[in-house]
Order: structure tokens, then sequence, then C-alpha cells
């Protein structure tokens, strides 16, 4: 280990491995923030989502441009949370959440098992945040699904 070529291929070798390390951490960072977006677009969880973009951040989405927190918190906040989730950060209706198993399917209980018809069903009943009594009404009226 006295030789100046050992010490100098080991800082070289080092650097190297730094290097990868750094590369390899960037990825797992790009892939974390990926999950992340998908989970909380699950969810319906708007606000999170805001919240993984840069402060000057810019998206594209139907025709439009969204720059800035202002004009992501005006699509996610605003155009999709109304859309999907009645308004609410999060799933606003346990109906909207649920869908039916064709296994257990009745002729009184709705087949059709896309979670937007079961929350079109349940705003029909009149659903929109509610409780277990809520979700019976909804279940008796039509909505459907279970919990």
């Amino acid at each position: 280990m006295n030789d100046p070529t050992d010490v100098a291929a080991l800082v070289r070798r080092l650097e190297t491995v730094e290097r990868e390390l750094s590369r390899l951490k960037d990825v797992q960072a790009v892939r974390t923030l990926q999950f992340q977006y998908g989970y909380y677009m699950d969810k319906g969880l708007y606000d999170e989502v805001v919240d993984l973009f840069a402060a000057e951040g810019e998206l594209y989405f139907m025709g439009g441009i969204f720059r800035g927190r202002a004009g992501l918190r005006r699509l996610y906040c605003g155009r999709l949370r109304e859309t999907f989730t009645g308004g609410h950060n999060g799933r606003s209706s346990a109906c909207f959440a649920t869908t039916c198993n064709s296994r257990t399917s009745s002729p009184s209980r709705p087949t059709d098992c896309r979670p937007a018809d079961a929350f079109a069903r349940c705003s029909r009943a009149g659903v929109t945040r509610p409780s277990r009594t809520s979700v019976r009404a909804c279940r008796s009226s039509g909505g459907g699904g279970s919990l």
C-alpha cells in the first residue's frame, strides 16, 4: 500500500464507485417519484400530486399548458378533483371506491363493475361523503358495491 500507483488506482476506483452509486440513487429517486404519482392519482390525493412537482413545473395536458403550482393546482385540485372525487381530496365516496364481484352479483345488485359507474349511481342516490349508514342506503337504492 506504500506504492503511489496503488493509492491512485484505489482513488480512481472509489470515484467510479461513487459515480455509479450516485446514478443508482438518482434512478431510484425517479422510480419513487413515479410510484408516488401513480399512488396519489389512484387514490385521488390531488394536493399531494401537486406537491410532487417543482415550483416552476409545467404540464401539457389535453391542449392546455398548466404552469407553476397555481396552474397545476387548477388542473389537479380543480378540474380533476371536481370530476373524479366530487371536490374532496381522496376518494370521497365509499361507493366510488367499491366494485362488485361478478361471482356474488344478484339480480338486485348491478353487475357493471366500473368505479366511475358506481360513483354515478351513488351520486344519483345523493351520496357524496358517505358514512356506513349512507353506503347501505346507496346500496339499497341501486348504488351497488360493498365495503
